[in-house]
């Protein structure tokens, strides 16, 4: 005989008097049962089966954010120490960035999408920028703030303020090499003398 329970989520399905249909397998039915009932009793002490997961879960969950957490902690410490290293070359030290903040923020999705490794390389490129140093344009100055901004920083990784040592220093905007005069002898040619 078989009953049958229907709700509007699920249908059960019962088959009354199982054990007597299978009384070969009575034995391990009943061990399974026996363990059934030992399993069921633990969780009911510490709670339903769907408690107990979500319990685990959230402590799991905990666990990956403290440690992710604490990697981004230390990744940000070590670019702190990186830029704070550029001090010498006149850019300003950075002392915290407080969580939460625009720049913390800032600073964590640049680490998401580049690594700590490359935002460190991309520190380091200031050493051998005169224009990131400011040497070049009084009007400049560099600040952690527009370094982690997303544009600024994919131009100074991929070396747009570099040195270019093969350029000839000109004023003037045209490709001539400018020529090179000596004064006293062009104006002793101009006076005659």
């Amino acid at each position: 005989m078989i009953e049958r329970n229907a709700n509007n989520k699920r249908t059960a399905i019962t088959i009354v008097n199982y054990g007597f249909y299978q009384d070969c397998d009575l034995p391990k039915e009943q061990q399974k049962d026996s363990k059934r009932t030992a399993k069921e009793q633990r969780r009911d002490s510490t709670g339903t089966a769907k408690e107990h997961k979500q319990e685990r879960k959230n402590e799991r969950m905990k666990e990956y954010i403290d440690t992710n957490v604490s990697i981004k902690q230390h990744s940000i410490q070590s670019i702190i120490d990186a830029w704070n290293q550029l001090e010498p070359y006149g850019i300003k030290m950075i002392y915290r960035i407080n969580p939460g903040s625009k720049r913390c923020t800032s600073l964590i999705a640049l680490l998401e999408q580049f690594g700590e490794e490359k935002v460190i390389q991309a520190v380091d490129k200031v050493k051998q920028s005169d224009f990131l140093q400011g040497k070049t344009d009084a009007r400049f100055s560099l600040n952690f703030d527009w370094f982690i901004n997303p544009n600024n920083f994919v131009k100074v990784l991929e070396g747009k303020y570099d040195e270019r040592h093969d350029k000839k220093l000109t004023k003037n905007n045209n490709n001539f090499e400018r020529r090179q005069y000596d004064m006293d002898d062009l104006e002793s040619k101009l006076l005659g003398r």
